[in-house]
């Protein structure tokens, strides 16, 4: 490899370990007010509060959401383009045609989204299958604890009551 090459590639390492730094510095400042709210309601909600829930929920879309605008201002005020990026390009990707984009002025591959969507729909009769295997499985262990807790009376009673939910589990 060319010295040029093997450059490039340890600025790219540098400025996606520079990115991952400042994402944990952001998480872990983020992660104050969880852990202060977290201890303020295990003192004063009880456990299991819907209110911890809710703002635990709200507090995940806040930061994802700040996140998101950091990584776009750190990657405008660094210089870099596209390091933050999880996917690849893959290879065997076959596009239809070849459109330039209006904002990089790149050439791009498009896949019509009408063939793409086709092809999501086809799994949508195997969601089903799974949703309704997944239910007939919960019934069952449902209707067999049921049964043991409310109508059996024999021995072993104390142990058979467990048995659903821990194969359920």
């Amino acid at each position: 490899m060319s010295k040029k090459i093997m450059g490039e590639r340890n600025t790219a390492n540098n400025e996606q370990i520079a990115f991952y730094f400042a994402f944990t510095q952001s998480y872990f400042t983020f992660l104050l007010f969880p852990a202060a709210f977290g201890f303020t309601a295990w003192l004063f909600l009880g456990h299991f509060s819907p209110i911890y829930g809710i703002v635990s929920a709200l507090w995940c879309t806040v930061f994802t959401e700040y996140w998101k605008h950091q990584e776009v201002d750190l990657a405008v005020r660094w210089g870099v383009r596209g390091v933050s990026k999880i996917e690849h390009k893959r290879n065997h990707f076959e596009h239809e045609h070849v459109a330039t984009d209006p904002i990089t002025g790149e050439q791009v591959g498009v896949f019509p989204v009408t063939k793409r969507l086709q092809r999501q729909l086809l799994q949508v009769p195997f969601a089903i299958a799974a949703a309704l295997l997944l239910g007939t499985l919960i019934a069952t262990c449902f209707g067999i604890e049921v049964f043991i807790s409310e109508v059996y009376s024999g021995p072993l009673k104390w142990l058979l009551v467990r048995t659903p939910p821990t194969t359920y589990a």
